[in-house]
Formats: structure tokens, C-alpha cells, sequence
């Protein structure tokens, strides 16, 4: 039997929380089924994941205590003997080729295989945009769209976003580290109203797991905010601009406030791409289904599924929305403080 490294790349916002969660919620069930997930945790594969990036990669990547976790966990590829070992890490999509090239040398303890999940443009963009806010973004919602939509492949200031979205970039880095290309997995993400099961079926699949876990119900997911919350965070970004640095925004803004205080008190729900963007989005759109039609990497999903479909006419929360959201925000702040609760800080997931 071939023994497999199989390498889940991401992307972000492709539901890679959830399925993350279910292979550690499932971990001694996996290895029952010779699947191996190196570490005691999901955050081994993220430390290995930011020493992989070495320092040709995202200098915000590599966190304090990363070094050594890429020898690692090759220790632990090369020491079992199971058929299935994974890695996964969403932020590995963006990896520079320095990076790739350190995977590919393990091709001769194992055949690898990279696992890539992609998203219909029309939801991913409102997902993301919502974490870059989360993380600092200044931008609103139309402005950050038609940027990211407007964007070339050759243009020295392309945005962040495309380094890890960007299906035929990130494929042909990442064919350095396989030596077939039906090796590539590209599992698309089914539309929400299909259920969670049916992408773990398609990972599942991708990666070579069981198609059922004895857990089956993700114990963890990612929180998420709607439009007028999101704005009003937004607003605070402008205001603040860069005075709390990288890590206090961190810890009071993203973790605290966003993740701690806000995440549940949603009343509403995302935004939509605007339909007046629909032929930009359709071109980008069309560009990755075309890929996939003529590439001999290995499609998993229905291709349909990547067709935008903008629906409804897009519309901003009003002033009144965006203060009701700091209002509550405001409130759970105050609760906070008085209460003591929580340790200020402490990190959630956000993909």
C-alpha cells in the first residue's frame, strides 16, 4: 500500500475550522483507520505551518515559539509507519515556493498529495471581507470588493487576498511538491443549504479519510458577525487607526471585542456583492471554472456550484443599525469589566 502525506492547504474561509475540527474531535477514531494527525492539537499544524513559511514567507506568519515545529513534525511523518499522514494549515496556500520546496523533499519518505478547497466568489468575498476587517481593515465592503475584483495576476501591488484565492497561482506553486498532478485535489465547497456533512465527503475524498467519523457535528466553528456589527468595527478601525500595534489589536479589538462580546449577538445577516458587479464577478468566475476544465489536476464537487449568483440588491446598514451594534457592543463591554469573566485576550480561531 502506498503510504500518503496529504498537505490541506486551505484556502481560508473554505470552511477549514469545521473540518479541522472534526479530524481532531475524531483523531484516535482516524488512527484506528491509518490516519495520523501529527501533534497533540490543531496548533502544532499551525506552528508548523508558520516555520514551513521560513523567512522568505509572511513575517506575521511566524509567531514567537515557531521554530523547529517543520523538523518536527517531519520526525513524526518519518517515524510512523500508518498509510495517511495529514498536515493542514489554510494559510499554506499563500506559501512562497522556498516553502514548497521543503515539502517536496519529504517525496521520497511518502507520496504527497495537496488538498484545496475553493469557494463561489459570491460568498467568499463578503467572508473575507469581514476578517480583514477583523484584522485591522479600513475599507468598506463595495471598495474592498471592487479592489479585490479589479486586481491582475502581474500587478505589483495585488492585493494579499489573491495569494491564497488565487486558484491557477496557487496550483502551479504547489505542483512543485507532487509529482503527478492529479496529486492536486480541488474540493469545491457546496452551497450551505447542502448540509456540512457533504464537504467533509468531498475533503474526505481529497484527502483519503473515512467518508463518516463517529463525531460527525463539529464541536468548533468560526463566529461571525452581520453587516452592521462588521461596519461598526469597521468605523473603529478608521478611528483608531494604528494606535493599539499588532498585538494589542490582537488581543482588545479582534479577540475581545469581535470574537468574545459580539459573536452571537448578530441580528441580521451579511453582505452581498452588489449586482452591479456581476460581470466582474462572472469574469473572475469564469476564469477559474475554465481553469479547472482544462487542468489534469483532480476536480472533486459539482463545477456549478462556483457559478455567482448575486440575487438580492445590496444594501448598507444605516447609521441607525451601525449604532444599535455599538450600543449592544458597548454594553457587553461594560458587563465584561464589572464581571471580570474571560481573561482579556484569549485567542479564538478566525480563518
Amino acid at each position: 500500500m502506498t503510504r500518503t502525506l496529504a498537505i490541506h492547504i486551505g484556502a481560508p474561509k473554505t470552511g477549514t475550522t469545521y473540518l479541522q475540527s472534526l479530524m481532531w474531535a475524531n483523531k484516535e477514531s482516524l488512527e484506528d483507520h491509518g490516519v495520523v494527525l501529527p501533534g497533540d492539537r490543531q496548533q502544532f499544524h499551525f506552528r508548523t505551518g508558520a516555520d514551513l513559511y521560513g523567512e522568505d514567507g509572511l513575517k506575521r506568519t511566524r509567531g514567537p515559539g515557531t521554530s523547529g515545529f517543520w523538523k518536527k513534525f517531519v520526525k513524526s511523518v518519518r517515524r510512523t509507519s500508518a498509510p495517511v499522514v495529514v498536515l493542514s494549515d489554510e494559510r499554506l496556500a499563500g506559501a512562497p515556493a522556498s516553502a514548497i520546496e521543503r515539502v517536496a523533499a519529504l517525496s521520497d519518505d511518502r507520496e504527497i498529495h495537496v488538498v484545496y478547497a475553493i469557494r463561489n466568489l459570491a460568498s467568499l468575498l463578503p467572508s473575507a471581507w469581514q476578517t480583514q476587517v477583523r484584522h485591522g481593515s479600513k475599507q468598506p465592503f463595495v471598495d474592498w470588493t471592487k479592489r479585490m475584483l479589479a486586481s491582475s495576476p502581474d500587478q505589483d501591488d495585488r492585493p494579499q487576498f489573491w495569494a491564497r484565492h488565487d486558484l491557477p497561482d496557487v496550483v502551479a506553486r504547489w505542483t512543485g511538491a507532487v509529482r503527478d498532478p492529479r496529486h492536486i485535489h480541488i474540493v469545491i465547497v457546496p452551497p450551505r443549504s447542502q448540509g456540512p456533512d457533504l464537504l467533509w465527503k468531498r475533503f474526505a475524498e481529497a484527502a483519503g479519510l473515512p467518508e463518516t467519523l463517529p463525531v460527525m457535528e463539529a464541536p468548533k466553528t468560526n463566529t461571525t458577525l452581520d453587516y452592521a456589527q462588521t461596519e461598526f468595527m469597521r468605523r473603529v478601525n478608521v478611528e483608531l487607526g494604528d494606535d493599539l500595534g499588532h498585538d494589542g489589536y490582537r488581543r482588545y479589538m479582534r479577540n475581545l471585542l469581535s470574537h468574545q462580546l459580539m459573536a452571537g449577538m448578530a441580528k441580521g445577516g451579511g453582505p452581498r456583492v452588489p449586482p452591479r458587479l456581476q460581470t466582474q464577478i462572472e469574469v473572475r468566475a469564469n476564469e477559474i471554472i475554465d481553469f479547472l476544465k482544462t487542468s489534469d489536476i483532480d476536480l472533486i464537487g459539482d463545477i456549478g456550484d462556483l457559478s455567482p449568483e448575486l440575487g438580492e440588491q445590496h444594501t448598507a446598514p444605516s447609521d441607525e443599525e451601525v449604532l444599535n451594534a455599538s450600543v449592544d457592543a458597548m454594553a457587553a463591554l461594560m458587563r465584561q469589566l464589572v464581571a471580570g469573566g474571560r481573561p482579556l485576550g484569549v485567542e479564538p480561531r478566525d480563518t
